[in-house]
C-alpha cells in the first residue's frame, strides 16, 4: 500500500463525508414530519454491526465502480449523520449527546472513512500510475490488495466500535 494513495484517499473521503455531514446538520428538515412515525431500528450488536457494516460496504463498493459509488454515497452517509446528530443536540443538548456517542462513535466513523477510503484507493492509484509499462487497468487491480487490507482495517474498527456501542447502551438502559 502506498502511503501518498493512502493519505489522499483519506482526505477526500474525510472531505466528502464532512461535507455532507455539515450540510445535514444545518439542514435537518428535511427528515420530514413523519420521521417520528418511522420504526426504530434495534440496538442489540447484529442490528448495530449490521447497518454499520452495510455502509461500509456500501462504501467500499466504489472498487467495483471507478469510485462512483463511494463518491455518491459518502456524502449522503454524512448528510444521514449530520442530519441525525443535529436532532440528537436539539434533543438531548450537544454535551449529553457527545457523552453517549463518545465511546464509540470515533472507532465507527474511522471504520467507515476506512472503507470508503479503501472504495477510492484503486482510482488514485491507477491516477497515480509510476511505470509506464503498466497499464491502467493492471494499476487498478494491483491495488486491489491495498483497498482490502483498508477495508479489513476499517471492519475491525465497525466490529470494535458495535461491540462498545452495545455495552454503552446496554448499560444505559436505552433499548429498541
Amino acid at each position: 500500500m502506498e502511503l501518498p494513495i493512502l493519505a489522499a484517499s483519506l482526505a477526500l473521503s474525510v472531505a466528502l463525508f464532512a461535507a455532507g455531514l455539515i450540510v445535514g446538520f444545518q439542514n435537518f428538515s428535511f427528515l420530514g414530519s413523519a420521521a417520528g412515525d418511522t420504526p426504530q431500528p434495534g440496538w442489540d450488536f447484529g442490528s448495530i454491526l449490521a447497518r454499520n457494516f452495510g455502509a461500509a460496504c456500501l462504501l467500499f463498493a466504489g472498487v467495483l465502480s471507478g469510485g462512483t459509488i463511494t463518491l455518491i454515497t459518502l456524502p449522503m452517509i454524512g448528510l444521514y449523520v449530520g442530519a441525525t446528530a443535529q436532532v440528537g443536540v436539539t434533543v438531548a443538548g450537544a454535551p449529553a449527546l457527545l457523552g453517549a456517542v463518545a465511546w464509540y462513535v470515533p472507532f465507527e466513523f474511522a471504520g467507515c472513512l476506512m472503507a470508503a477510503a479503501a472504495g477510492l484507493y484503486p482510482v488514485l492509484a491507477s491516477l497515480r500510475k509510476r511505470r509506464p509499462q503498466a497499464s491502467l487497468v493492471g494499476t487498478y487491480t494491483a491495488s486491489f490488495t491495498g483497498a482490502l487490507v483498508l477495508f479489513a482495517a476499517g471492519a475491525v474498527l465497525i466490529l470494535l466500535g458495535a461491540g462498545i456501542e452495545t455495552f454503552v447502551i446496554s448499560t444505559s438502559g436505552r433499548s429498541s
